[in-house]
């Protein structure tokens, strides 16, 4: 579909594939194969294995240093950074929902102060944030919208939540039920009728697809650093004792933007022309 074609991971999935790359999709890393202090290849879960002169990360730090590659290659530094990290209040659950309303005359961000605090996911709030995607024709058909909201709670609630599924479902179903209801007595009467898509992942959503810990919120516990990023820092993108192994995204860039992220994956591609002796180019 049009859309497909328009969207930012599709986008970035041609172009790979433009330059010779190859996708396997549901074929989930166990390990990552080592010999002689050297990355040689990966090992998926049905137990094939895949032998590459180079691997590259692109995986929750934790889950890959301490799972896949089993805690061998540290020092002292990334053992910290590999630890539990702390059940903090953070952004621990969003609703997405998909509107019979037209957005395009809609800020693309909204802090929206309520009247009288709330208690949503066991987290008390004033104030709720979202995002409305009428600015982009490729969220929603014609006439319609997509709205984010951003709510707040912790881990340990949704991991408790997650062991019964049907309760788990059931406080999801509760969190949009209340999100609607503000929307509706706030900013966007008459939208509760209008509803047509309700989602809501949760960390635990995160932490089973993406295999992060504590889900999105699994950066290393180190300060970022994005000046160094923007003027041409130098990545912490290695492991001690371990060669033709590099790590990308949040945990080379220690930031949440994406453009950074993205970054660390062109700034490794050229690390590795300059040790090969090869120009760096792109087309």
């Amino acid at each position: 579909m049009e859309g497909d074609r328009r969207d930012a991971a599709g986008a970035r999935e041609r172009k790979y594939r433009d330059y010779g790359g190859s996708i396997h999709y549901r074929q989930r890393v166990a390990k990552i194969l080592t010999e002689g202090g050297r990355a040689v290849g990966i090992g998926l879960e049905d137990g094939s294995e895949e032998r590459a002169d180079i691997v590259i990360s692109n995986a929750d730090g934790r889950k890959t240093i301490m799972d896949m590659l089993g805690g061998e290659f540290t020092d002292e530094h990334i053992g910290d950074w590999c630890s539990e990290p702390d059940d903090e209040t953070n952004w621990a659950v969003h609703v997405f929902l998909g509107v019979d309303r037209d957005l395009s005359g809609e800020p693309s961000a909204l802090v929206q102060l309520l009247d009288e605090p709330v208690t949503i996911a066991g987290h008390t709030a004033d104030s709720i944030e979202m995002q409305m995607f009428g600015f982009d024709r490729t969220m929603s058909p014609e006439g319609k919208g997509t709205i984010k909201v951003e709510l707040f709670s912790r881990y340990s609630y949704w991991k408790e939540l997650y062991q019964d599924r049907a309760r788990y479902d059931e406080e999801k179903e509760k969190v949009s039920t209340a999100v609607i209801d503000i929307l509706e007595k706030t900013h966007f009467p008459g939208i509760k009728r209008q509803v047509e898509v309700v989602d809501v992942p949760t960390l635990m959503t995160w932490e089973h697809f993406v295999g992060g810990t504590h889900g999105f919120m699994s950066a290393p516990s180190k300060e970022p650093s994005p000046t160094g990023m923007l003027f041409g820092g130098r990545l912490n993108s290695t492991l001690p004792g371990l060669d033709d192994f590099y790590l990308v995204r949040t945990w080379a860039t220690a930031a949440g933007a994406l453009f950074l992220n993205a970054k660390s994956g062109r700034t490794v591609v050229r690390e590795i022309c300059k040790r090969d002796g090869r120009k760096f180019t792109t087309r």
